[in-house]
């Protein structure tokens, strides 16, 4: 083989290697020979908080349903409906969302139709045949699809509101195509576009910084046991004067919990055993959410005392018992009967006096609903153990625990420590 010829199977061999990548890449290729599928992909109700129905067939929208096409949706008295898009999309119906999923024979992918309220759309680029284009009276805000974009994110988001005097578009992850009679807009990631009705005018502004969650080890609760009590997720304050949370079970493309707070900290408690991903946005005047935090995962393991049968335990009766799992010292009970939203576990160690525990800033002990409660403690020579209000602030220390205003307590000793091997 002379070198014209290498040179001549060299350039055929990168050109194959780039045809297959730009077909594996690209949604709606036929792989292999395979036909693509004409068929939008499912768009599942996966949660309601309040009420959804379909106004022009006036029936209820139920969870687990898929949402039909070309029927007018209305989230009713500010009630949220979360819906998962595909495989790895979502988007949420709020603030008396009304609007609907248009598809026709020609275009069979739908396409947003927003009449009022608002809408937040999360687009993963692994997912096809979703919708990615949203349509207002004003205009058409269309996701970027392109083989870079899929290459350097993993998805895009914009939220929209439609509101009587203007219309609000952001794009916390972008870019995106703001197209409207006058012409087209490319808005991009962090920027957020109004359109004011009255007079036409269009403002652009830029969404608050990213979040930056802090590491949950320097919290002195993240500790092994301490997951089923909860810890504190912590982020660094910015400018923002609220923030949403957003927690996704692994695997799950729809985020199971959301939260709202003006602080910059929130305790998360009550999750069952499994890998979770928490991120928190900056949360504007105007109710949109942009600066979205990097996806922070924390695996919760199970109970310390996976043999303890709570149901089988005296009801409104504390009963504690301290287990030992590798190195670290469990304390373990059931408390059924009490309400964990008005109750918690509190427990003193006794030395030269009585200590609160695990520590003096940190001894709220939950209560799972099911009446069981465990915590990491010290291994001291006794444990005083009491269920009392959630108000109620446990004292540092004490000389004498005659006083403490346990609804029921018990105690354990050392010598009953139960070990267990790993």
């Amino acid at each position: 083989m002379n070198r014209i010829e290498y040179i001549i199977l060299a350039i055929l061999g990168i050109g194959l290697v780039a045809l297959l990548v730009w077909i594996i890449i690209t949604p709606g290729i036929p792989f292999f020979g395979g036909s693509s599928s004409q068929t939008p992909a499912p768009i599942v109700v996966q949660r309601i908080v309040g009420e959804a129905v379909y106004t022009n067939q006036n029936t209820a929208i139920q969870v687990g349903d898929t949402i039909r096409l070309n029927s007018k949706i209305q989230a009713l008295n500010r009630s949220q409906v979360f819906l998962r898009v595909g495989n790895r999309s979502y988007a949420e119906l709020r603030q008396n969302f009304v609007g609907s999923l248009q598809a026709s024979e020609s275009q069979t992918v739908p396409t947003w139709n927003i009449e009022n309220g608002s809408i937040r759309y999360r687009m993963s680029h692994s997912d096809t045949r979703v919708p990615t284009g949203l349509v207002i009276s004003s205009g058409r805000l269309d996701l970027s699809t392109s083989s870079i974009q899929r290459v350097n994110y993993p998805y895009s988001e914009v939220e929209i509101s439609v509101l009587p005097e203007h219309h609000i578009l952001s794009v916390p992850a972008g870019p995106a195509i703001w197209t409207e009679t006058r012409g087209t807009l490319r808005v991009d990631s962090g920027r957020k576009l109004t359109h004011v009705l009255s007079t036409g005018e269009q403002q652009f502004s830029d969404m608050p910084p990213s979040v930056v969650i802090r590491s949950p080890e320097d919290d002195t609760s993240f500790l092994p046991g301490f997951m089923l009590r909860g810890f504190n997720l912590l982020w660094n304050e910015n400018e923002s004067e609220r923030y949403t949370i957003r927690i996704f079970r692994d695997g799950e493309s729809v985020p199971f919990r959301q939260i709202s707070t003006s602080e910059t900290g929130n305790r998360v408690q009550n999750l069952t055993e499994g890998t979770y991903q928490f991120q928190v946005g900056n949360r504007a005047s105007d109710g949109h959410v942009g600066g979205w935090s990097d996806l922070l995962s924390i695996r919760v393991a199970g109970r310390a005392n996976s043999e303890l049968n709570c149901s089988e335990a005296p009801n409104q009766r504390i009963t504690a018992s301290v287990v030992q799992r590798d190195d670290f010292y469990y304390l373990t009970g059931c408390a059924p009967g009490f309400n964990p939203e008005a109750h918690m576990v509190n427990v003193y160690g006794q030395t030269d006096i009585w200590w609160i525990l695990p520590m003096a800033d940190n001894f709220r002990i939950s209560i799972q609903p099911d009446g069981y409660f465990e915590s990491v403690i010290n291994p001291v020579s006794e444990l005083y153990v009491m269920v009392v209000e959630s108000g109620y602030e446990a004292p540092a220390s004490l000389r004498e625990r005659r006083f403490l205003p346990g609804r029921s307590e018990t105690k354990v000793k050392q010598t009953q420590f139960i070990a267990f091997d790993r």
